[in-house]
């Protein structure tokens, strides 16, 4: 979504990535809303016609699935895509716990961590309107139903056909739905509720350094267990990383945020204190 990221990443040489500039994928009808979005909510815009422009660019592709920026796969996907069978659409719920329901309203049913399209008639007809509804509007507050790129998956299982909505728990684990699960190891591997664990979503973590972090500026209850098991890789791998790219690129200094005044870091411990004493909503 930048020139700099695009360069870095070249100079890396993945051999399993297929990198795509912005020159290469802005159509004109991106570019004619691109100043009316922040930079946060033209990433959102962007979502449908990225997986319309793969699609395009390779007819032949079966298959196409959108993937956030802050998730990471611990396990293979393929329990996923093998769920989802011949569905043509696939949507993840949030899967709050019963007494934060009431956050579907705002942040919608579903989650655009993962979501997947078919080629065929029933996934392109659905990604293309969403391409058109994030086109029309896309912006980052609630607004009659409407809240980014996200809150439009809403109703997909009743507005189109063979849409799969995802049972599988081992994918999407995150920050406000981790504690309602029995988080366990068995033979080196990760199970949710029994579920073979794919992959996390790790929302509202923060960068300050190569060795600070934040596990989640929200005041989600994060359990033990996923620190130990699920951050404290996560975390060790951002490290790895941040050093591979500084290897190819050493002015490389993005994605860090400011560490916020010591006022601010005592209101967010005492928010999740009565977070996790269920004094606070």
């Amino acid at each position: 979504m930048d020139a700099t990221t695009y360069t870095t990443l070249k100079k890396l040489k993945l051999e399993k990535a297929r990198l795509i500039s912005l020159a290469e994928f802005e159509d004109k009808d991106l570019l004619s809303i691109k100043d009316s979005r922040t930079s946060e909510e033209y990433c959102w815009t962007c979502t449908p016609s990225l997986v319309s422009f793969v699609i395009k660019k390779i007819p032949s592709m079966e298959i196409v699935s959108y993937l956030d920026a802050d998730l990471y796969f611990f396990s293979s996907p393929e329990p996923i895509f093998k769920e989802i069978g011949s569905g043509s659409i696939m949507i993840i719920p949030h899967r709050f716990p019963p007494d934060k329901k009431e956050y579907e309203q705002t942040k919608g049913i579903y989650n655009v961590s993962m979501v997947s399209f078919r080629n065929d008639d029933n996934g392109l007809k659905c990604l293309n309107w969403w391409r058109k509804k994030c086109l029309e509007w896309c912006y980052h507050y609630y607004d009659n139903g409407r809240l980014g790129d996200q809150l439009y998956l809403n109703d997909w299982p009743e507005r189109f056909r063979s849409v799969h909505v995802l049972k599988n728990l081992g994918a999407n684990l995150a920050p406000w739905n981790a504690f309602q699960y029995k988080i366990e190891t068995k033979q080196n591997q990760i199970f949710i509720n029994g579920y073979s664990f794919i992959f996390y979503h790790f929302h509202s973590l923060k960068i300050y350094s190569k060795s600070k972090f934040l596990p989640c500026s929200n005041s989600y209850r994060i359990p033990t267990v996923a620190k130990k098991l699920i951050y404290r890789p996560y975390l060790e791998k951002l490290k790895e990383s941040m050093k591979i790219v500084k290897a190819v690129d050493g002015g490389f200094n993005f994605g860090f945020s400011p560490r916020p005044p010591f006022l601010q870091k005592i209101k967010h411990i005492i928010k999740k204190l009565f977070y996790n004493y269920g004094l606070f909503k």
